[in-house]
């Protein structure tokens, strides 16, 4: 009864610090299934994740969060306008930092995080997304525990 008293009480604070923010800003990513559906409810069911509000969630078997993306139809919707040039960026490549990309293009939208623990590739990963004046959408991927720099060669989507 302790625990989910204390469980309560933390999503009430949670929530008054959170008010106007959205799900995905909310969810944190030490969270799991169980702190979530305190805060959100029971999450429906999108193919192998579960959406709360704007955010869908996938989990570990046991019960941590191991990605969230926004949810969208059209990834326009949310991507973070920019005055910038795509061609000033298309030669970043892997190992260039998130600060230098965002000093050319402003600050992205973050549409995906992942939780990785396999060996191999275990760390933190991040998307972002900027759109242009013309539609275009650049995506980048970054590495988030060593250093904030780009995992995958940035991508434009026409």
């Amino acid at each position: 009864m302790k625990k989910l008293l204390c469980a309560a009480l933390c999503c009430a604070l949670l929530l008054s610090f959170a008010a106007g923010e959205s799900a995905y800003e909310q969810i944190g990513m030490a969270s799991t299934l169980e702190e979530i559906t305190l805060l959100f409810g029971e999450g429906e069911p999108v193919g192998e994740y579960l959406a709360f509000g704007d955010a869908l969630c996938a989990f570990y078997e046991s019960g941590r969060l191991t990605a969230k993306s926004l949810s969208y139809e059209d990834v326009r919707e949310k991507a973070a306008m920019t005055q910038a040039d795509f061609v000033k960026v298309r030669d970043f490549r892997e190992g260039a930092l998130l600060s230098e990309l965002t000093d050319i293009l402003g600050p992205g939208t973050e549409i995906l995080r992942m939780n990785l623990s396999d060996e191999d590739n275990a760390g933190q990963r991040m998307l972002l997304a900027w759109q242009n004046e013309s539609g275009g959408v650049l995506e980048a991927l970054f590495e988030l525990d060593a250093g904030e720099w780009i995992l995958f060669a940035i991508g434009e989507i026409a």
